[in-house]
């Protein structure tokens, strides 16, 4: 979480709600918290904030999320230091098959699939 303290002020708009929100979601991608949470944050309703962080984005906060997520694993997987289980857990993915599933309709391969080709100098969707 970026600070404690930071909220919108109302009035400032729906740009700072977003950028809140987006804020938070970098800086928090490895764990879980539910869209509630976020618009707690946000001071405002959760379908409200999920119009808007949609608008802003073109993704749910859920699967912007997941991206964020997996673009830290494709880093980690690269620098090809931890298991795939360690990546997964880095990144906020405490089951590894779900891990896979996500990886996969993000990048096109499977977690495997990726180091292969990433070792092997083949190019990779980003």
């Amino acid at each position: 979480m970026r600070s404690r303290g930071t909220r919108p002020s109302p009035g400032r708009g729906r740009g700072s709600v977003s950028d809140l929100c987006l804020g938070f979601v970098h800086d928090n991608y490895a764990r879980s918290y539910s869209i509630s949470e976020l618009a707690t944050l946000a001071q405002v309703s959760a379908s409200y904030l999920f119009r808007v962080f949609k608008r802003r984005t073109g993704l749910t906060p859920v699967r912007y999320r997941n991206r964020i997520r997996i673009d830290e694993a494709k880093r980690l997987l690269r620098r090809g230091a931890l298991g795939l289980e360690e990546v997964a857990r880095r990144t906020g993915f405490d089951d590894t098959r779900y891990f896979g599933r996500v990886f996969k309709k993000e990048t096109g391969l499977s977690p495997r699939e990726f180091c292969d080709r990433s070792s092997s100098g083949s190019r990779v969707r980003a």
